[in-house]
């Protein structure tokens, strides 16, 4: 069979594959097997000259002979092949003859097979047509693909293949919309100075060139900060989407066109017109954000923001015209064949056959202002970022906690604003990668950090193989660190499971490192007396600090984030949230204890320590240089220290306490659903497959290979849910409304403490300066949600409390045959709400 198909490649006629000149195409059955019947126009030889009797029941003519009899013509007993022809690798079917498997059987009708691209429009058409595509764009960042989307207009698909075939030329010239493989005669002779000519052959072949301008863009933020095939698809049938073309070009392009109809005659719909190039021309403009530079940490007054720079302009511009497009009723349709499946059939196409996408018009506009919005929010807020903390926390909760609802390419292009290709942070000439590690040090552990400052003075006194091989250790340690960072940077643009992903990675690169650092640190202090010292005189590991309280900060945040992409089930909650509290714990010890005494080592050092070390040294030189170093100190170090250390008490350490406090309420809230047995976290789902221990372990993994802190074990895990006493004590409704009252009153406080940090961020100016205010503010809105969840369980333990009051005297009927728990969405990701219904008699 394999044979006989092969000899079919050299039928003068009839061939199974997409070929380059445009022909006739009709289907015939050779064996059972459906084939296309490829005519050329000039040498077509029709099926009644054949003398084939119609097969009526299944619609097809049997031709079985005259193949064999074309076989006679084959001489030397060879088989000619070519590689424009390879049967079934042409077809690209996953199953021949299955209609949803194989591109092949595709069906179009003859005017989406004859649709002539060069014929002139009216007015409606072309609108209707550019009004098609700007929807079918979003629809492609809509987890579709090109050739479903965008490429299955023959327009594109026309200006881009004459685009690879004629090399030479303007680029009007190059992206041709006359179809070179219609038959001559199917090409009509348009009258060229017609406007109806002119408007597709000017104004709909501008807005195309830009409209791929811009997918090539995207393609290229696809391909370099992306996640292919899972942000993006880039499926481009092998077209190229004017790579070497520079954006200006397309710019330019859309301009001539706008002058073009400023200057016709069109009497209605030239503002449409316009404004659909205007918001192409936006969509082009897009690419210098990346290449800009932002002025971080200029002077200006805490979060007052600047005017913006000019030439962000177009993106208001973008989003103006996207207002009033959409304002628009589009009720004229597009030209029938316009947009077809025809480039999946025409093409080399390696996919099973798919339907046209098209997202619904509001989603479609919604998606192109969510991407101007994006891009106009995080440029406007960093180019008035002042000093690292506002950086910090403009990564953490403006993007961090909102990029992740921004359009794709919008999250793409500022993963590509923040960290440039030479390392430099949002293209600042003074701010680079190393600049940035030492400042996200200081900015924890405090200014004049002892040990970052490693140079040949500090070594004087040590043996030079001793100060090789501290210096070697030094250089290799703060690389190690900036990649921990670079990697902690890179996570904003991708999607907020693989940014769950990349954390969990991340956490093996904090640990190793904090375990190196400590040595280093520890052996530079005992060899040479580098290193910043605590009140009491001892060492206290500045960087280490550093290092252990940002491993702890993305643990919680893993562990946490997890509950908003719905990766725990419901029965590992309680487990999560004990862990997170156990987590908290150790970051609030951590904040209050060690880091507070960094600080405050560096205050006493400059405050006490130093002034001693001047008046010891005898006049001369070096005690001028001792008094200049110690006026350098008091003027800038001593200033930085105490808001560092204000900073870290009022916000960093009181959020913490604040958070540490919900999350306790809410542990204690599930062990009482479990200890009534409306919610079970102990043996877990009763079809379950495996024990509660084996899921312990699986949700413990990531932390599990993580030195310090250690992961709490199962049996602790198992103790913890009889720390109330409420399975043993003999009152067991006293014991829960007492319990009860306790929660409530720390909610109460939890709930007073956040509310407290918000006006501390609105009012305080040792707070408020650290962060870019405006009244839509993303910080606000944080701990808001934080406040109404809070509110929300307070209402739950309510409930639970009258629930109590009911069944006072039989509490054995509060179970899962009258009641029953359901999570549904809160206020905040952190926090679901978990409340308990009473089922229907």
């Amino acid at each position: 069979m394999s044979k006989i198909m092969s000899q079919l490649a050299v039928s003068e006629n009839i061939f199974v594959h997409r070929h380059e000149t445009h022909v006739q195409i009709g289907r015939v059955r050779i064996f059972g097997y459906t084939v296309e019947e490829i005519v050329d126009p000039e040498t077509m030889i029709s099926l009644d000259q054949l003398n084939i009797e119609s097969d009526a029941d299944e619609g097809f003519v049997d031709i079985t002979a005259e193949i064999f009899g074309s076989l006679d013509h084959i001489t030397d007993n060879k088989v000619v092949s070519s590689h424009l022809f390879q049967l079934l690798e042409g077809t690209r079917a996953v199953e021949v003859l299955n209609k949803q498997l194989d591109t092949g059987l595709i069906t179009l009708s003859e005017k989406e097979l004859q649709f002539n691209t060069a014929d002139p429009q009216s007015v409606q058409s072309v609108i209707s047509i550019q009004n098609r595509l700007l929807r079918l764009l979003p629809s492609w960042l809509n987890n579709s693909s090109l050739p479903v989307t965008v490429l299955s207009c023959r327009y594109v698909q026309t200006i881009l293949e004459n685009f690879a075939y004629y090399q030479d030329g303007s680029l009007s010239q190059r992206c041709s919309l006359v179809d070179r493989r219609l038959a001559l005669d199917d090409r009509k002779q348009p009258i060229e100075d017609s406007v109806e000519y002119q408007l597709v052959h000017k104004v709909l072949k501008a807005f195309i060139i830009g409209l791929c301008k811009f997918i090539r863009f995207s393609l290229n933020v696809a391909t370099t900060v992306l996640y292919e095939e899972e942000d993006v698809t880039t499926r481009t049938m092998s077209l190229d989407f004017l790579t070497e073309v520079p954006s200006m070009a397309a710019i330019d392009e859309i301009n001539h066109t706008i002058e073009w109809i400023l200057a016709s005659n069109i009497e209605e719909g030239a503002d449409v017109l316009i404004a659909q190039l205007k918001l192409i021309q936006s969509l082009n403009h897009l690419e210098v954000v990346v290449h800009m530079e932002v002025p971080l940490f200029h002077d200006s007054q805490g979060s007052t923001y600047k005017k913006r720079p000019a030439f962000l302009n177009f993106l208001v511009d973008g989003l103006g015209q996207i207002e009033k497009l959409s304002a628009l009723s589009y009720t004229y349709p597009t030209p029938e064949g316009a947009f077809s499946k025809f480039i999946q059939l025409d093409r080399e196409n390696k996919t099973i056959p798919y339907e046209i996408y098209e997202i619904d018009q509001k989603d479609a506009w919604a998606s192109l202002h969510n991407l101007f919005e994006s891009v106009d929010k995080f440029t406007t807020q960093a180019h008035n970022v002042v000093n690292f903390n506002q950086l910090s926390n403009f990564l953490k909760f403006d993007i961090g906690q909102s990029m992740s609802g921004s359009n794709v390419i919008a999250r793409g292009i500022f993963q590509l604003y923040l960290i440039r290709d030479d390392r430099r942070i949002l293209g600042a000439q003074t701010v680079s990668l190393g600049d940035f590690c030492i400042e996200s040090i200081e900015n924890i552990s405090g200014a004049n950090t002892n040990i970052l400052s490693f140079d040949d003075l500090q070594l004087s006194n040590v043996k030079p193989e001793i100060r090789d091989a501290l210096k070697g250790k030094f250089q290799n340690l703060m690389m190690d660190l900036e990649s921990c960072l670079f990697h902690n940077l890179t996570i904003y643009g991708s999607n907020p499971c693989r940014q769950q992903q990349l954390i969990s990675k991340n956490l093996l690169l904090w640990d190793t490192l904090q375990a190196a650092w400590e040595s280093f640190e520890v052996e530079c202090f005992q060899l040479c007396n580098i290193g910043d010292e605590m009140p009491s005189g001892d060492l206290s590991m500045s960087v280490s600090s550093y290092i252990y309280f940002s491993k702890l900060s993305q643990m919680l945040e893993y562990a946490l984030t997890g509950i908003s992409l719905d990766i725990y089930k419901d029965y590992e909650l309680y487990m999560i949230y004990w862990y997170s509290s156990y987590i908290i714990q150790m970051i609030c010890e951590h904040a209050a204890g060690r880091m507070a005494e960094v600080i405050n080592g560096k205050i006493n050092y400059i405050e006490k320590s130093h002034p001693k070390k001047i008046k010891k040294v005898k006049a001369g030189p070096k005690k001028e240089q001792l008094k200049q170093l110690q006026q350098y100190y008091q003027s800038d170090v001593l200033p930085q220290l105490i808001q560092t250390k204000n900073y870290n008490q009022l916000y960093r350490v009181n959020s913490l306490v604040a958070m540490s406090g919900f999350l306790d309420a809410v542990g204690v809230y599930l062990v009482m659903l479990s200890s009534f047995g409306i919610m079970d976290f102990r043996k877990g789902p009763s079809n379950s497959l495996t024990t509660m221990e084996n899921i312990y372990k699986v949700r413990m993994k990531p932390f599990s290979s993580i030195g310090v802190p250690s992961v709490p074990t199962y049996e602790q895990y198992e103790a913890s849910f009889g720390h109330l006493g409420l399975d043993t004590s003999p009152s067991k409704y006293l014991q829960t409304k007492g319990l009860i009252g306790i929660v409530q009153e720390r909610l109460q406080a939890s709930k007073t403490q956040f509310k407290q940090l918000i006006n501390d961020i609105k009012e305080n100016e040792n707070i408020n300066s650290q962060f870019i205010l405006n009244e839509h503010a993303t910080i606000i809105k944080w701990y808001d949600d934080i406040v109404k969840s809070l509110i929300s369980y307070s209402l739950e333990f309510a409930n639970l409390s009258k629930i109590l009051e009911e069944h006072k005297d039989d509490l054995s009927q509060i179970n899962t045959q009258h009641y029953k728990v359901k999570i549904t969405k809160g206020y905040h990701k952190y926090f679901p709400r978990i409340s308990i219904e009473k089922l229907s008699t």
